[in-house]
């Protein structure tokens, strides 16, 4: 990875923010039927995706970015996201509520990420397995999540449009 500078992480930072416009108009613009609709068993459906998101911000993401500033990075947690849907029980969420709340989730990701100060974003701690892990990784595998999941919403409307061909 190339060297950055602080206004390349405020970039990636205002990247995240910018993309709560996208997933905002990505999940407004979604007819309601779409919500629940899955392409196979195997896929999620776009309540799932969302309440996925929320729960990345809140559980994944932004914990283990607190984690590290705060010289406690540990990999304590374990995350089993292949059973969040039905641990959390996705299916019974308000599509509208998860969309709010994430949306107010990610705004308040962005503010506390831009008011960070003096952050040694290539600094080591240990991690993965005794590997290196650096704030610089958790905030460009938090920005390409991100994509990830754009990407998925995406495929689904895209599947969605087809089926109904």
């Amino acid at each position: 990875m190339t060297e950055m500078t602080k206004s390349g992480y405020h970039h990636y930072i205002a990247e995240l923010e910018s993309n709560t416009e996208v997933f905002r108009f990505m999940f407004s613009e979604m007819p309601a039927q779409l919500y629940v609709w899955k392409p196979s068993a195997e896929e999620p459906c776009a309540l799932e995706v969302l309440c996925l998101l929320l729960d990345e911000e809140k559980a994944d993401f932004g914990n283990r970015m607190n984690q590290y500033l705060q010289g406690i990075f540990t990999e304590n947690i374990h995350l089993d996201k292949k059973n969040w849907s039905v641990e959390r029980k996705y299916m019974d969420q308000n599509f509208h509520e998860k969309l709010q709340e994430f949306l107010a989730q990610r705004k308040k990701t962005a503010e506390w990420l831009q008011s960070l100060e003096n952050i040694q974003w290539k600094e080591n701690q240990l991690g993965r397995k005794f590997a290196p892990v650096t704030a610089e990784m958790i905030l460009t595998d938090w920005l390409s999540n991100d994509y990830t999941h754009i990407r998925q919403i995406l495929h689904l409307k895209f599947d969605y449009i087809k089926n109904l061909s």
